[in-house]
């Protein structure tokens, strides 16, 4: 249920929010990757290479220069390379960091309500129950 993600994200605290911006930045960048590509291949800024008419001694051959537009193709796309590479390695860090913190806390809540349980509840509850219980709970925080 959602209640459970609802939980988790609070518990993740503010970075939470950098793991969401992180990859939203991500998607974004990928997306526009594959919308630039188009636009290279179609040309749609200039023409990237020019033809270049060489006559030496006689003979004619056509050769092709690159144009300024090449420069713009090549560095717009290694642009979201490196864009797509910073918010993967900030996307990783900040997740092996804030789940972790998380899932710890979640933990020591969870054991808490059990240790704090009234005596009663040892007295009737059967062990293999509590056991079954927690890793349940454990179960669904992971999946």
């Amino acid at each position: 249920s959602y209640s459970v993600y609802w939980w988790y994200m609070k518990n993740l605290g503010w970075p939470g929010l950098l793991i969401i911006f992180m990859t939203l930045v991500y998607q974004g960048s990928q997306i526009a990757t594959s919308i630039w590509l188009t636009i290279w291949t179609d040309e749609k800024l200039g023409k990237q290479y020019v033809p270049l008419n060489i006559t030496t001694g006689g003979n004619f051959t056509e050769d092709l220069q690159p144009t300024k537009w090449l420069s713009v193709y090549i560095g717009v796309y290694g642009t979201f390379g490196v864009i797509q590479a910073t918010a993967v390695v900030i996307l990783t860090l900040s997740l092996l960091f804030t789940t972790l913190s998380a899932s710890k806390i979640m933990h020591n809540q969870m054991l808490l309500q059990v240790l704090r349980s009234p005596l009663s509840f040892f007295e009737t509850t059967p062990i293999g129950k509590m056991l079954m219980t927690l890793s349940n709970r454990i179960f669904i925080v992971l999946c």
